[in-house]
């Protein structure tokens, strides 16, 4: 279930990079704003938690 939900967080953020726009990648995903707002918020913070662990376990 866990690949299945990082295959979808990367899709909604493919589509906000597409669509230059969070509300109109929103609509293209039906999803709402909020929740896909919430959702690039914690693939930002996946993103940086994995960066900063390469970083200091080098």
């Amino acid at each position: 279930m866990e690949d299945f939900m990082e295959i979808k967080n990367l899709k909604y953020f493919l589509a906000v990079a597409r669509e230059e726009n969070m509300s109109r990648a929103a609509e293209q995903l039906h999803v709402s704003q909020p929740t896909l707002s919430k959702t690039l918020k914690a693939l930002e913070e996946e993103a940086v938690y994995q960066a900063q662990l390469q970083y200091f376990t080098q």
